[in-house]
């Protein structure tokens, strides 16, 4: 079997280095971190479950 990696799979944090990785925010076998741990401060920042199939206007953007 000839098996070629994806581009995706040579970017991966496995591939690339977890110790060449600084802040790796997208992988979800990080340590639960505090947006103040990275220097950010978002006062008030409401999260929400938005809508599903994504914003009307943008639907509408994307389908014009």
């Amino acid at each position: 079997m000839n098996y070629a990696r994806m581009v995706i799979e040579k970017e991966a944090p496995e591939e690339y280095g977890y110790e060449r990785i600084r802040f790796n925010l997208s992988e979800s076998s990080i340590a639960d971190r505090k947006l103040s741990d990275i220097g950010l401060s978002l006062p008030d920042l409401t999260l929400f479950y938005g809508e599903h199939r994504g914003e009307k206007e943008l639907r509408a953007l994307i389908a014009g």
